[in-house]
């Protein structure tokens, strides 16, 4: 979409008082390059030539921080804050909410396995302790692999 831009930018700019964002950039970017105005030793600072200067009022700028400084001189012209950090805020965390304790409905057990656990009526969370208690009191597990 076509917006205004400031009347410094169109004549640094050359090419009329309406263009795009993206065509803003790509003209900046080709009187940087025709300029050689990147910095040897960091591409990724730009160093501004006299005509720059007066449009942006720095000396230098960084390609990342480039759009904030466009966006000054395109309609509606805001004036760019470099007082706030550019990361995103971390969303803050969820309370945990504590779990409901879900009561298990006890199982009749054979005589067998009431031997074992030593009750006739448990739920199986309490069942399978039980059984994990009687297998290491009795060393049933294979030493090697205790999977087994």
């Amino acid at each position: 979409a076509l917006k205004e831009i400031s009347e410094p930018l169109a004549k640094l700019l050359g090419q009329g008082n309406e263009m795009s964002r993206t065509g803003v950039v790509k003209a900046l970017w080709e009187h940087i390059r025709e300029n050689d105005l990147q910095n040897p030793k960091d591409r990724r600072e730009i160093i501004l030539d006299k005509q720059m200067r007066q449009v942006f009022e720095v000396e230098r700028f960084t390609m990342f921080a480039m759009n904030k400084y466009i966006g000054e001189h395109i309609h509606p012209y805001k004036k760019a804050d470099f007082t706030k950090s550019p990361t995103k805020k971390k969303p803050k965390k969820k309370e945990k909410k504590p779990r409901k304790q879900v009561q298990q409905n006890p199982w009749r057990l054979s005589p067998a396995l009431t031997k074992i656990v030593g009750t006739d009526i448990l739920p199986r969370p309490h069942i399978a302790k039980g059984l994990w208690a009687y297998i290491r009191a009795n060393n049933l597990q294979n030493p090697e692999d205790k999977r087994e």
